[in-house]
């Protein structure tokens, strides 16, 4: 598959027309990205080559380099740098999905069999290892230690936000604090990352970097609140994964959340026996209709919108410019994606 329809992509997922020419501005710098990525990870070892090829033919819409890309933007060409960032935190984001899909037992990834589900758990473990191991390298190869220092506490936060989801799972904590403590981690973490090491990459100053960061960790928090509002109300089809998936792994997520909060008593304690237990069948339905009819939906939307406004009073700092276009665009299509 080309870049061009790569792009295509993320311009179909939600396409306002003002999107869909401001990225084809970038597709060079795919280009030089894709290049990079396929060479870093050739091996001569059969089932690593393999199971490369397969994850480079049914890659997804590499949104982190394309913030690493944009954001770089701002202020001129990328560099070599920039380029070097892009593969290091898309090989730090692959890895750390692969690894989720044996956490998780998936089976399905993108539309597609897992690399679990092809080639097992133990493979499949070590396989996201060796992707974790070429990301350092293209670290150290960069020599620079504030990119170390952004990345090293993205990981700590990366990792903090799994273990914080799977003790929130397990604990059925319907907190709204711990839940935006938990995707701040596990998701906003590794944007707000790419958006301060586009503006590293060419040498611009902390204020800078910080402002970007800012836009990157909010932009980060509305992306996963509308995850987790699809899988409530998306189609199958569309999303590629069944609608109900986080339910059936027991996940307490915004929408639930906030009906929870205005529901009365009775069916507070039903609907959440329900979701702890693990529902399924007619159960996700129910749980599906509750959140809806007690708000949850529409408070989880409007808390979207409220990070998208935030993300894009961060980009107030800068002048206005196609780069700057593409980056607002991005918001727009964070909090109305269709999958």
């Amino acid at each position: 598959m080309g870049e061009d329809e790569r792009l295509s992509n993320l311009e179909t997922s939600y396409a306002p027309p003002a999107l869909k020419s401001l990225l084809r501005t970038l597709a060079p710098d795919f280009n030089e990205f894709y290049r990079e990525f396929r060479s870093r990870l050739r091996s001569d070892v059969f089932m690593v080559d393999q199971a490369v090829r397969y994850l480079v033919r049914r890659r997804g819409k590499a949104l982190r380099p394309f913030l690493v890309l944009a954001s770089a933007r701002l202020f001129g060409k990328p560099s070599i740098s920039t380029y070097r960032a892009c593969l290091i935190v898309e090989l730090l984001h692959t890895a750390t999905l692969v690894h989720d899909d044996v956490v998780d037992k998936s089976t399905m990834r993108r539309r597609f069999p897992s690399l679990n589900h092809l080639w097992g758990n133990k493979f499949s473990i070590l396989f996201g290892d060796y992707l974790l191991a070429h990301s350092l390298a293209a670290m150290l190869e960069e020599r620079s230690l504030p990119l170390l220092d952004i990345l090293s506490t993205t990981s700590k936060r990366m990792s903090r936000g799994q273990l914080l989801e799977l003790t929130r799972t397990r604990r059925g904590d319907i907190s709204e604090e711990s839940y935006f403590d938990t995707i701040a981690d596990k998701t906003a973490a590794l944007m707000r990352a790419c958006c301060q090491l586009g503006a590293l990459s060419l040498g611009e100053d902390d204020g800078v970097q910080l402002a970007l960061a800012e836009y990157g960790e909010s932009v980060g928090i509305a992306f996963q609140i509308r995850d987790d509002l699809l899988d409530y109300t998306g189609r199958t089809r569309v999303l590629g994964k069944r609608v109900g998936e986080d339910i059936r792994d027991k996940k307490i997520t915004l929408p639930f959340i906030a009906a929870f909060q205005h529901a009365g008593e009775g069916e507070r304690k039903e609907m959440l026996a329900l979701l702890r237990r693990g529902a399924k069948g007619k159960d996700i339905s129910l749980i599906i209709q509750f959140v809806r009819s007690n708000g949850g939906i529409d408070y989880a939307r409007e808390k979207a919108l409220q990070y998208g406004q935030r993300a894009e009073k961060a980009l107030s700092h800068f002048p206005d410019s196609d780069s700057k276009d593409i980056l607002i665009q991005f918001i727009q299509y964070s909090i109305h994606r269709k999958k």
